[in-house]
């Protein structure tokens, strides 16, 4: 039998453990930094963002476990955008996840969808509007899955 899970609002940096009845979730960001290999090659490496520098390129991610003995449907995660960063359009799409965007009023939209209304009229939005991330699972988790959802965003 497959159990519906509650959505997961993932709020700053911290750790839901044990959390929706067998859904662990964490979530970690890392600065994307370029490194050269002792072969001449540079390859891309996370450390921790303990320190950020405007123009560095900021990877949000959320660690997901599925520790019940059960695949998990209707699974929804939400992760901020801070106000300091860009997003970066195309990080967030992943295969069997439909990725919804806010631009900060609580109401998520596809990307072709995405309209900022002002004083002025409306607009498309861009990634710099982007204020909130929703992952919507399209197809069940399976039982004891470990699995990773991220975004990536330039400090301002």
């Amino acid at each position: 039998m497959k159990r519906t899970l509650v959505s997961a609002v993932v709020f700053g940096l911290m750790s839901l453990p044990a959390f929706a009845e067998g859904l662990l979730v964490e979530q970690r960001a890392e600065v994307a930094v370029s490194v050269e290999m002792e072969t001449g090659e540079t390859v891309e490496e996370l450390r921790p963002a303990e320190l950020v520098r405007p123009g560095e390129t900021v990877v949000f991610t959320v660690h997901f476990e599925n520790q019940m003995a059960e695949a998990a449907e209707n699974i929804v995660l939400e992760m901020p955008v801070p106000e300091e960063m860009v997003f970066v359009q195309g990080s967030a799409d992943y295969e069997g996840v439909n990725t919804l965007y806010s631009v900060g009023d609580g109401v998520f939209h596809s990307w072709s969808d995405l309209i900022i209304e002002d004083e002025t009229g409306s607009r498309s939005a861009g990634a710099d509007d982007v204020r909130a991330i929703k992952w919507v699972f399209t197809d069940a988790v399976p039982a004891n899955t470990v699995d990773e959802i991220s975004f990536r965003a330039v400090l301002k």
